[in-house]
C-alpha cells in the first residue's frame, strides 16, 4: 500500500517546477486529478500541446467509429516522452505514467502498480474518471 500523499503536489519537468497537480480521485496504484501550469511551464508547453492535440482527436472520434489507433499510438508516445521527464517529489513512489489530456486532466499511475491488473493503458482512452 502506498503511503499517504498530499492532495496538491508540485510537478517538475527535468527537475524544474512547471505547475501543480490537484488530486480528485485516489485508486489503488493511481490517482486522477487536474494539472495547473505554473510560471516554468513554457519549457514544456510544446510537448503538452502535442499531447492535447492527439487527446482532442481521440475525444472527437464518434463512439460508433473504430478507435483511431494512429492517434492513440501518437498520444501514447507523447505521454511516454512527458512521463520520462516528470517528477512529483511529494509522491512517495515513482511514476509509471503521467497521462494528460487536452483539458489538463491527469491520470498518474505509480511504479509499483504496473504489475496490477488495470494499472496500465488498456487500449481505451480514459475519461478522467473511474469507470
Amino acid at each position: 500500500m502506498l503511503a499517504s500523499y498530499p492532495d496538491e503536489m508540485a510537478v517538475l519537468y527535468d527537475g524544474c517546477p512547471i505547475g501543480q497537480v490537484v488530486v480528485s480521485l485516489r485508486l489503488p496504484g493511481k490517482f486522477f486529478g487536474e494539472f495547473t501550469p505554473g510560471s516554468g511551464f513554457e519549457v514544456c508547453r510544446p510537448v503538452f500541446e502535442e499531447a492535447a492535440r492527439w487527446s482532442r482527436q481521440l475525444d472527437e472520434t464518434q463512439s460508433s467509429e473504430p478507435v483511431n489507433f494512429f492517434a492513440w499510438d501518437r498520444w501514447a508516445a507523447v505521454l511516454r516522452r512527458i512521463t520520462d521527464r516528470i517528477a512529483l517529489p511529494q509522491l512517495p513512489a515513482g511514476i509509471e505514467e503521467f497521462a494528460v489530456d487536452h483539458d489538463l486532466k491527469v491520470e498518474v499511475t505509480f511504479e509499483q502498480a504496473i504489475a496490477a491488473p488495470g494499472a496500465a493503458l488498456d487500449g481505451k482512452k480514459w475519461g478522467g474518471n473511474a469507470d
